[in-house]
């Protein structure tokens, strides 16, 4: 995963403001679980499984799958979190990637269980933060309000006290 991972990495933060802190992670982890609910009362099983972390400032702002347990297990795809990993979430940032600008906003991404698109769509250099602003009012996300509110400060800082008063 690591070499595919890394060109994937680097091929999706070239889209990303570049004063934009914001930085991937995809981290491949062997974990037992308990299974006994899931597999016929076998006990522990042994996944590959993976956690994707999205960091703005050094700050992790989005940890799947840490930020999705829900004892419920409903939200996950046929009720089981493991159906869903990292994999699939390397096969949606590809699927972003190869999105069309123009399309990017409109374009739903059903793959997308956990808002990841949202965070990309805040962090995209190719989309103006006017565009970004009127969206995001329509379509409200914890994860990328943050990553907003950055791309909104880093833009003032740039242009300094006195833009405003020419």
């Amino acid at each position: 995963m690591s070499k595919r991972w890394s060109k994937l990495k680097k091929e999706i933060e070239s889209l990303f403001v570049d004063d934009l802190n914001l930085d991937l992670h995809c981290i491949d982890v062997n974990r037992s679980i308990e299974s006994r609910n899931r597999n016929m009362g076998e006990g522990l099983s042994m996944l590959s499984l993976g956690n994707y972390i999205v960091n703005l400032n050094k700050e992790t702002i989005w940890n799947f799958p840490k930020d999705f347990k829900d004892p419920d297990w409903e939200m996950w795809p046929e009720g089981n979190p493991w159906k869903y990993s990292v994999s699939e979430i390397n096969v949606l940032v590809r699927h972003y990637i190869d999105t069309p600008k123009e399309e990017l906003l409109n374009k739903r991404f059903p793959e997308d269980l956990f808002g990841l698109t949202k965070i990309l769509l805040a962090a995209d250099r190719r989309l103006s933060i006017k565009r970004l602003e009127e969206y995001f009012n329509e379509h409200p996300n914890q994860y990328a309000s943050k990553i907003l509110a950055q791309r909104i400060s880093n833009k003032l800082n740039q242009q300094g006290p006195s833009a405003g008063t020419r």
